[in-house]
C-alpha cells in the first residue's frame, strides 16, 4: 500500500512531531515517504486548527508552533476509552474495515492503542464481549485494488482539490473523462460498496461514482469550494440509489408456506 496514503497518520503525528521542535518540509516528507508538496497541504490544513509558524531558511522550509503555543493529545477517560473501542467494533461489524481498504489498517491500529490504554479489568470485560458480540456480514467486493485511489480521494476531499478521473460507465459500457470535486466517500451499508459522492463538472451536479469503476485519478491544479448547505443525508434522501434512505413507503406482500408466519 502506498505510503501516500497515510492521511490519517500524517494529520495526527505532525502536530506531535512540531511539539517536540520545528521540522522543516524535507524532514516531515522524508519521514512519512511522501514529496513535499503532499506536506504543504497536511501543514495548510492543520494552520486551520493550529498556530502553525511557517519560516523560510534559505531553500528550506520549516514549520513550528508559536512560542506560547504547546499541543497536548486530548486526555479521554477509561469509559471514552471503552466507548471508541465499541463504537470501532460496532464499524468493523459492517464489514467496512474488512473492505481490503485503508480503513482496515487504520482500524486495526486503533483498536491496538485504544486496547491497550485501558486498565486490565476493563479490557478483559470488553475481550468477553468481543467473544459474544458478533457479525456475520461479507463485503461486497474486494477494494484492495483501489486502495491507492480512496487515499488519495480522502486527501483531495481534505484539501479541497479538483480530481480528474477516469470512469467506467456501465450505462455506455465506456470509459469516459470527469472532472470532480471529491465531497465525500460513503460507505454504502447496501451490499458493503464504498462510493464516492462528488460534483461532475461535466454534468454539472452532484453525482454518486463507484470507487471501484474509477481506473485512473490526477490531481489538477484547481481548488473548489464544496457547498456550505451540503448535507450527506439531505442528498441520500433526495437521489436514493439504495433503498435504506428517503421516506417510508407502506407495501403489501403475499406470502405462502413457513415465510407467511416470518414477522
Amino acid at each position: 500500500m502506498s505510503h501516500r496514503g497515510d492521511l490519517t497518520e500524517r494529520l495526527a503525528l505532525i502536530p506531535i512531531l512540531l511539539t517536540d521542535r520545528p521540522c522543516t518540509q524535507r524532514e516531515l516528507a522524508d519521514r512519512f515517504r511522501v514529496n513535499p508538496r503532499t506536506i504543504r497541504r497536511n501543514v495548510d490544513e492543520l494552520s486551520r486548527h493550529h498556530p502553525i509558524v511557517i519560516q523560510r531558511k534559505g531553500r528550506e522550509v520549516e514549520y513550528g508552533f508559536s512560542h506560547d503555543y504547546r499541543y497536548r493529545s486530548p486526555i479521554l477517560t477509561p469509559g471514552e476509552l471503552a466507548t471508541l473501542l465499541l463504537a470501532q467494533e460496532s464499524i468493523a461489524a459492517t464489514g467496512l474495515l474488512g473492505l481490503g481498504t485503508p480503513f482496515g489498517r487504520y482500524g486495526q491500529s486503533l483498536l491496538a492503542k485504544v486496547r491497550a490504554s485501558l486498565p486490565p479489568t476493563l479490557r478483559k470485560t470488553l475481550d468477553v464481549l468481543g467473544g459474544i458480540i458478533s457479525s456475520a456480514t461479507v463485503p461486497a467486493k474486494d477494494f484492495s485494488r483501489s486502495a491507492d485511489i480512496i487515499d488519495r480521494l480522502t486527501e483531495a476531499a481534505a484539501s479541497r482539490r479538483r480530481m480528474r478521473i477516469r470512469y467506467y460507465s456501465l450505462h455506455r459500457d465506456a470509459l469516459t473523462e470527469r472532472v470532480v470535486d471529491p465531497y465525500v466517500i460513503y460507505f454504502d451499508p447496501d451490499g458493503a460498496t464504498l462510493k464516492l459522492i462528488g460534483y461532475d463538472n461535466f454534468r454539472s451536479r452532484i453525482t454518486p461514482f463507484a470507487i471501484d469503476h474509477i481506473r485512473l485519478l490526477r490531481e489538477t491544479d484547481e481548488r473548489f469550494k464544496r457547498p456550505a448547505n451540503f448535507n450527506l443525508r439531505e442528498y441520500l434522501e433526495e437521489n436514493c440509489f439504495n433503498g435504506i434512505h428517503g421516506a417510508p413507503v407502506t407495501v403489501r406482500l403475499r406470502a405462502y408456506g413457513v415465510t407467511a408466519r416470518v414477522r
